[in-house]
């Protein structure tokens, strides 16, 4: 049975080889080299919010999304490369005094083309920064309650509406090359430009909310991991 001393030794050693031995994984980004793989993302956040400036509140926001993608290197440590993805998002607010509260669930489905320069860190981890354009499409549907202002009396609603974005942006990341073939990836952030339209039907009229400008996203919904196949060559 190892004792303390035995078993950080035996740890030491495994993360010092871990470091050192992959000489081998030489290729991954030269130029012709394809790859296929996908990103996923789980996250949940919380929030201070406001349903209207008369009524504070918090904000759940909860979420999943997967995004396969097929890329290859039209010159060394440089990829391009088509995307697709679907993302679940349920948003949740709740007033801290009175009935006040909703719940939005959101399916996007996208496609996107990306650029990816890579800079070698060692032979087996390089930074990258992808640069991308979205194309996305999907519906929503939000219920809750909340408070007409001229007769004060609190009533349900519910809203079905569809749903356009458009993003141009960039995110950094960083891939670890576990062999010759594949490769885990991470990505965190998201800066650049966004153009998101909601639109919905009421009894009476159609309304449309418009929201665009300079994004910078670097909470926990903006982290995806994935895993990347090579095919050399």
């Amino acid at each position: 049975m190892l004792n303390n001393s035995g078993l950080f030794k035996k740890l030491f050693l495994s993360i010092f080889l871990l470091i050192i031995l992959p000489q081998y994984l030489f290729g991954q980004l030269a130029q012709g080299n394809i790859f296929i793989g996908s990103d996923l993302s789980f996250y949940s956040e919380s929030s201070s919010s406001e349903f209207n400036i008369l009524t504070p509140g918090t904000n759940q926001l909860t979420g999943f999304s997967i995004a396969p993608e097929v890329g290859g290197f039209a010159s060394k440590n440089v990829s391009l490369g088509l995307g697709f993805g679907y993302e679940y998002q349920s948003d949740k607010f709740a007033a801290k005094v009175g009935q006040e509260y909703s719940k939005k669930t959101t399916n996007i489905y996208d496609v996107n083309v990306f650029i990816r320069p890579y800079l070698s860190i060692n032979e087996n981890m390089a930074l990258f920064l992808n640069t991308s354009v979205y194309f996305s499409g999907g519906t929503y549907k939000e219920v809750g309650k909340a408070e007409d202002p001229n007769l004060y009396v609190f009533y349900d609603y519910i809203i079905d509406g569809d749903l356009t974005l458009i993003k141009i942006g960039i995110s950094p990341g960083f891939s670890f090359f576990l062999g010759k073939r594949f490769a885990l990836e991470a990505k965190f952030g998201f800066i650049g430009y966004q153009y998101k339209k909601e639109l919905y039907q009421t009894s009476h009229e159609e309304v449309v909310n418009l929201n665009k400008g300079f994004i910078a996203n670097f909470s926990f919904s903006s982290l995806s991991f994935g895993l990347n196949y090579f095919i050399k060559r």
